[in-house]
This record gives structure tokens, sequence and C-alpha cells, in this order.
């Protein structure tokens, strides 16, 4: 194919629809485009100096005074007159920057016509659709067109195989042009040779081979914050402009949501390990492993001894964790609550249990914690309360609490019928006795003291690891121990409002992934109270579904900023109205992996919504120094596995 005079203009939808029809065909097209940088000869100077002659020739004409050979005449020298205006103006252009230009299509199948028109009108846009731009165009006689040239010969065939590959441009196609100016052909100035160069960006739809661009970015506020916690990069007219959270408006928590592959743990682990270098205490609940992972090689060497490394898979080693550990009334109302709201959402018990299980779980639970101070009581003593008569009358002798002991005095062991202690016992027992039987578990639960102060953690800036890989445990098993860390770092936030100097006390930020596995209703109600008590929270999961409706109400009510990576359709209908409709909801289902839409909470005010870049966080790693931490961490917040086994054997047996 090969053009002559004319002004090309193709605009980005043509050539989207273009690029769209040549992915839509049934056999591969393959479409080369040849452009070469070209210095003008003596002999094309000349030639084209005399196309110049020719028109001025006839625009000088003349015209005769007979009316029969007026009309002809006049209609030739205005002709001229146009054509030299035209060659004139390429004449110049030539002289200041020529190309050779080569358009071939070929194929595996015969090439239908409609479709190399469709290519030629799509590149000489005003010839094939003549929507003139410019209104000086449209008195312009020579608006140019293209011309279409099959291979007729073997000849030619083997020479235009030889261009395609060679990108060479041996003339294949006969012309008009004299001996050795064969080349005229393919002869084009700067502006018609781009024209086969408008890359169609934005395309209205994705396809295959094609890295495109699906959504729309949007302007950050020129007022964004200078320091803070570094998120990433918003890009503006080609240039990055880092983005930050002030640590002040931490407080009001962040929401990360996003599919998986998406870019969210890295993302997490980017903020992670500013956390570290800059000496904050942090938490990370971390579902599957991963990002733990990453975090030990990085932790400083002067913070080596700040980190309680949680894994409850650790065979020889194991951490205590007891929710039942109280020192005062709130606490023991607090863990009352929270362990029931944690068997609600694991069993569900509007279905499975009924205000019949909360009774007799709230009674067992105040009994074991309403005892004298040289008792303290796990959650592995609620069964044998239910199992074993002697046990729970020595219980009911102690207790400091009459309410407990009238309801099992007066009212569970007086029950016949269906209500008798002997037939509600099971009900209740079978929801523990998953946890109780299980080796791993029972150490862990079956500890007087817990291992683990989570309240000096928060006040002394330490760093808290929770792996909760499901591996050995099962995905219950890990969403129960999840769920008791979570709330004994609720308890002990809260437990700060005595504290005298409530300003003094450090930030605590709290990292829980997959968080749908660990939301409660104390969580939903927190985060309003947990910034008055310095815990931020950075909650992520992949979708809002996985979400109860209590704890998305509490999320998006509650929480300042919020980060949407590529979501599905469902949310990004919720999510574009959390943004204002600023984003629409094909932006959230295009966005590319990496890139996200934010909504920031600054200096107590809300930003417009914008995109952001994240970035691969700076690792200073140290994969030596792991084994070396991990020990460090065992010996100060473990116990020997034996020595727990006897310990729990010996009141339990």
């Amino acid at each position: 194919m090969h053009g002559c005079i004319m002004s090309f203009h193709p605009q980005a939808n043509t050539l989207s629809r273009l690029c769209t029809m040549l992915l839509l065909q049934p056999h591969p097209v393959l479409v080369s485009i040849c452009l070469r940088p070209y210095r003008l000869h003596q002999a094309d100077e000349s030639f084209l100096t005399g196309r110049l002659q020719v028109c001025e020739k006839y625009a000088q004409l003349t015209l005769d005074v007979r009316e029969a050979q007026r009309g002809r005449q006049a209609y030739l020298k205005n002709q001229a007159q146009a054509l030299h205006k035209q060659c004139d103006l390429e004449y110049l252009q030539l002289l200041d920057a020529a190309f050779l230009l080569k358009v071939q299509l070929a194929s595996t199948q015969p090439l239908a016509p409609e479709l190399l028109h469709q290519v030629g009108t799509t590149i000489t846009e005003h010839a094939g659709a003549p929507q003139l731009i410019e209104s000086d165009l449209i008195s312009a006689a020579f608006l140019g067109g293209y011309d279409v040239y099959r291979p007729q010969t073997p000849d030619e065939a083997r020479r235009a195989r030889r261009n395609l590959q060679e990108m060479a441009f041996d003339p294949v196609a006969p012309g008009l042009a004299p001996a050795g100016m064969e080349h005229l052909l393919y002869l084009f100035d700067v502006s018609e040779a781009v024209a086969a160069f408008r890359l169609p960006l934005p395309l209205p739809g994705e396809f295959p081979g094609l890295a495109t661009t699906m959504y729309q970015p949007k302007a950050a506020p020129v007022d964004l914050p200078k320091e803070g916690l570094f998120l990433g990069h918003h890009w503006q007219t080609h240039r990055p402009r880092p983005v930050y959270l002030p640590h002040p408006d931490r407080r009001r928590h962040l929401y990360v949501i996003g599919k998986t592959g998406t870019g969210k743990s890295t993302f997490l682990l980017n903020l992670i390990l500013q956390d570290l270098q800059a000496g904050f205490g942090l938490g990370l609940i971390d579902p599957h492993g991963e990002v733990v992972d990453e975090i030990l090689p990085c932790i400083p060497k002067e913070r080596e001894q700040d980190v309680v490394y949680f894994d409850p898979q650790d065979a020889d080693h194991v951490v205590g964790l007891n929710l039942l550990q109280c020192q005062n009334t709130f606490e023991k109302e607090f863990a009352i609550n929270y362990l029931i709201e944690v068997f609600d959402i694991l069993y569900d018990l509007r279905q499975t249990g009924g205000p019949i299980f909360e009774q007799y779980m709230r009674n067992a639970l105040q009994l074991l914690l309403d005892q004298p101070e040289d008792f303290t009581a796990t959650v592995l003593e609620v069964p044998r309360l239910f199992q074993d008569p002697d046990f729970r009358r020595l219980l009911l002798d102690r207790t400091v609490n009459p309410y407990a002991r009238r309801f099992w005095q007066q009212e569970a062991e007086r029950a016949g019928g269906d209500l008798s202690l002997r037939n509600v016992s099971p009900y209740i027992t079978s929801k523990l006795t998953r946890f109780i039987y299980n080796d791993i578990l029972r150490a862990i639960l079956g500890q007087r003291r817990s291992t683990i102060d989570f309240r000096t953690i928060m006040d002394q800036r330490k760093i808290l690891l929770v792996d909760l890989r499901k591996g050995l445990l099962g995905e219950t098993n890990s969403q129960f121990v999840g769920m008791l860390v979570v709330g004994k770092i609720f308890a002990a936030t809260l437990s700060r409002t005595l504290a005298a100097e409530k300003s003094s006390l450090p930030d605590f930020y709290l990292y829980v992934d997959e968080c749908q596995n660990l939301a409660t209703p104390t969580m939903a109600n927190i985060l309003s109270e947990a910034r008055k008590y310095g815990l931020a929270l950075v909650l992520a999961n992949q979708y809002i579904g996985q979400l109860k409706d209590y704890v998305l109400e509490g999320i998006l009510g509650n929480v300042g900023s919020l980060v949407s990576f590529r979501v599905g359709v469902a949310d990004a209908e919720v999510l574009s109205k959390e943004f204002a409709r600023v984003v629409s909801e094909n932006d959230l289902l295009g966005l590319s992996n990496f890139t996200s839409y934010v909504r920031l909470l600054v200096g107590g005010s809300v930003t417009a919504p914008f995109d952001l870049s994240t970035v691969l966080p700076a690792k200073a790693s140290r994969p030596k120094a792991v084994d070396r931490i991990r020990q460090l961490s065992r010996t100060n917040y473990t116990r020997p596995r034996a020595e727990v086994e006897a310990e729990v054997r010996h009141y339990w047996l």
C-alpha cells in the first residue's frame, strides 16, 4: 500500500477500531510499518523543482477571450495554482525532514479487500473518512488517498517477502516516477509519516497481546502531606509524586481491599518495614505466614530483642495464651463477652446454639473467673465444670459471686428433662472439645499464665509477629487462635484507659491481613474507640462479601483512609460510592496490578480520591539473623512443651 500527496490526521478512536478488527480476524494478520529517515539527493530536488516549474507554467496561463475555451482554461489555471501551492509546501517540508514509509500486510490466508481498505482509510483518514478538521483543507483539491497493490508475479512476491523480512524499500508496485526515482513512491514528510504510529490509547477494551490502560487516572490534591508513612507514588505529568499518610491520621485506621495477586501484601510489607525502621511498636497477624517470612530477615539488629514471635506450630516451645487471666471486673466482663462472640462466629449460635448456650456458657465463665486470687482458670476448665460434679462443687463453695452460685444450685442442677444438666452438658462441651483434644492448642490454651503481656508489647514499642499459617493447625483452629490474640490486644488497649497520662502512651500499629477471619462485633465497635488509646489498625481483605454486615458498617463508618486495588463487580459498586462517584465502577474493575485508588484522611479532612502506584519495599535483609531472632523470642516468651503438658495433666486428670 502506498500513498500520494495528502494530509494525514488519524484519530485515536479510528486506530483503536482498526486494532480491534485486526485482532478479531479468524487468521493472524501481520501489519508491518517501516519508517526510515531520508535525506533528499540532488536528483530528488531536481525532480521536485521540476514539478514546481510545470505548475508555474500552467498557473501563469493567459486566458483566451473566446467564450468556448474560457471555462476549460480557467479550470486548468485554478488547478495548476492549487497544485503549485501544495507542491511548494511539500517541497519545503521534505527539505526539513523526509522519511520513507511503507505499510505491508501479510497473512496465511488471502486478505479481504474490505480489510485492506479499512487499513488505508484509517491511516489516511481525510481520504477514507473526510471529516475535515482544518477548514482551509476544504478548498484544497488534493486531499490525498492511498493505493493497494497485491504482488502479481512470483518475482514481485519474492521482493515483497524480502522487504517484509529485511524491512527494505525495494519497490514492488509499478509507479509513474522516472527510472531511478522509484523510491518517491514511499517518500513522505514528517506530518504524514507519523500517522501510522499514532497508538490507540486508551483503548475501549482489553485485547490479548496489548498492554492497555483500563482505568482513568485521577489527579491528587496539590496540598498532599510532605511527611509521614510513605504509601507510594502518584504520577503527575510523567513525574512521580510521593504520597504520605501523616502518623496522627493513622489513628483513624486504614482499610485495604483488593483481589488476590493485585499487590496488597507488597503494599502491607512496605508499610511494616517503614514502621520497623522508625522504631514504632507494631503487630502483624498473618494468616498465610508469607509476610512474616519476609519481615524476619529485615528486623534491624538493634530491635532483635523487641521481637515477640508467636508460632503455634513450634513443636517444642509453646506460647501461653489465656484469655481468662484477668485483673479486674472490667477485664472479666470483656473476656466473657468476647469468648461468646468467638463461638458465635465459629459455630453460628443463632442456628446451633441459641439462648441456652449463651446462658450456660456465660455462667460457666463467670463461675470460673469469680474465684479467689490463688486460682486462675483457663478455657480447658469449662468442659470439666460440666462433666465433674466434684470440681463444680468446689468452685461453687469458693466463688465470690452469689449470682453465679444461685444459677448453678437453683436452676442448672435442678432442671429436668431436655434441659437437665446431664443433657445440656454435651451440647456445651462439644463446642470446645476440638480445641482441647488438639495437642498444639491444648498446650497454648491450658497455661495458667500467658507468656505474652500484650500491654507491655504496646507500651514498650515491641514487635508482635503472629504466624497463623494453617499447616498443622487447620483453618478453624488457626482462626480461633487469631481471634484470641486480637481479643488480648483489644483488652490491653482498653486497659490503657486507666493510665494517668494517656497522651504519653506510644501508638501501636496493628496489621491484620484477611481480617474477615478475625472480625467480631468487638472489632467493629473498637474501631471508633481505639484511636483514643493509641491503637491504629490496618485491615486488609479480598472482597466485601467476606465481611459480616456489622463489620463492614464499622469499617466504612469509622476508617479514615481507604486504599482499593482491583476489585470485583459487586465491590466496585459499593466502593465507587465511598469514593463519592469520582472513581467509576469501571475504573475499579480495570486497575492494573500494584495500582490503586486512595482516599486519605489528612488533618481530619478527607482528600479527593486519586490513583496511587505502590513500590517494591527497600529491604535490608539479614537471613542469618532469623534463627537468632526466633531463639531470643523462644527464650523470652515460650515454655518447654513437656513442662506445659505436665502442668495441664496435673489440673485436668
